[in-house]
C-alpha cells in the first residue's frame, strides 16, 4: 500500500500504531479513515472513526463492513491492486461540502448502532425476542 501511495504521489500519511488515550483527538483532525486490512474479522478502528465523524474506506477483507457502512464511505476490493488508488482519487474529487455530509453520516450509524444507549435497546431486545420464543 505504501508503495502505491508513493507511485501515485497520493497525499496520505500512514501512522502505523497509535496509542489509545491519543486516537480520539488524532482522528478528529483527519479527513478520512482508511483501513486497507488484508483480513480483520471485527475491527473496533471503524467503529471509533465513525464516534468521529469520518468518513470511511475500508477493504471488502474488513468483517464489520456491513455494520459500519451506510452511505457513510466506500469500500474497495483489497485483492484488486488498483482498487484502493481508484477510490482514493474518487474521494479526493468529492468536494468538501459532500465529504462533510458523509462524515456526518458516520456519526448517525455511530448513534443508531453503536452508541451505549443503542447497544442496550438492541441487546434487550434480543433478550426478549428470545424469552418469546421459549
Amino acid at each position: 500500500i505504501k508503495n502505491q501511495i508513493d507511485d501515485f504521489d497520493l497525499p496520505v500519511k500512514m501512522l502505523g500504531h497509535v496509542d489509545a488515550e491519543i486516537m480520539p483527538a488524532l482522528m478528529s483532525s483527519c479527513d478520512l479513515f482508511v483501513l486497507p486490512s488484508e483480513s480483520d474479522p471485527y475491527p473496533l478502528s471503524p467503529i471509533e472513526a465513525c464516534s468521529q465523524g469520518l468518513p470511511l474506506l475500508l477493504s471488502n477483507n474488513v468483517g464489520n463492513v456491513s455494520d459500519v457502512l451506510n452511505k457513510n464511505g466506500w469500500c474497495f476490493d483489497f485483492e484488486d491492486k488498483g482498487s484502493l488508488r481508484k477510490s482514493i482519487e474518487h474521494i479526493l474529487s468529492q468536494r468538501n461540502h459532500d465529504m462533510k455530509l458523509v462524515g456526518q453520516t458516520s456519526t448517525k450509524v455511530f448513534n443508531a448502532k453503536f452508541k451505549a444507549e443503542a447497544l442496550i435497546d438492541s441487546y434487550v431486545s434480543q433478550v426478549l425476542l428470545v424469552r418469546e420464543l421459549k
